[in-house]
């Protein structure tokens, strides 16, 4: 019969094993493992770490300070100065220099103490030499600070107490009211 008439295709054989949808392979399962293994292991060892301590912060405040003990002779007594002895023994000639504005002095060494006057920030200030015990005291809600009342004597001769976390031996930069921020 016609032999010009185009064949069919015939059906493919169905396949031994037809694919399994919605299924993993061996393959995939081991891999899914693998995956779930490093990241339990991952987590056990960040468990276990020990916390960081904090950064120290960026201030240059002196907290706890140890001072030079070493007795040196007092100048010539200057006329302006209020008369109050202060033994030669103790007379440590350094200046200390003011890391906030506003550092009050008081007449004693204890925050009830008569407020004598205020600092300013960088002021140069001499240091008598008498301090007190180390006492710490609340800044803020989150800082408290430990550190001696210092006694000091102003460049306009006035004596007084002022604590000493606000006080360094190293003066504090200044910046020019020209110069860009």
């Amino acid at each position: 019969m016609p032999a010009n008439r185009p064949r069919r295709p015939q059906d493919p054989e169905p396949p031994s094993n037809p694919p399994r949808k919605g299924r993993l392979n061996n393959l995939e399962l081991a891999g899914i493992g693998l995956f779930c293994l490093a990241l339990m292991l991952y987590g056990i060892s960040r468990c276990n770490r020990q916390p960081e301590p904090p950064a120290p912060s960026p201030s240059p405040s002196i907290t706890e300070q140890v001072l030079d003990t070493t007795p040196v002779q007092p100048t010539a007594p200057q006329p302006n100065l209020p008369v109050e002895s202060v033994p030669d023994s103790l007379v440590v000639a350094r200046t200390l220099y003011v890391l906030v504005d506003s550092l009050r002095l008081r007449e004693s060494p204890a925050l009830n103490g008569k407020v004598l006057g205020y600092l300013k920030y960088g002021e140069g200030v001499l240091d008598l030499g008498v301090q007190s015990e180390l006492k710490r005291l609340r800044i803020s809600v989150e800082e408290t600070r430990t550190a001696p009342w210092v006694k000091i004597q102003t460049k306009n001769g006035k004596i007084g107490w002022t604590f000493g976390a606000y006080l360094q031996i190293y003066p504090v930069p200044r910046v020019t009211e020209g110069a860009a921020q």
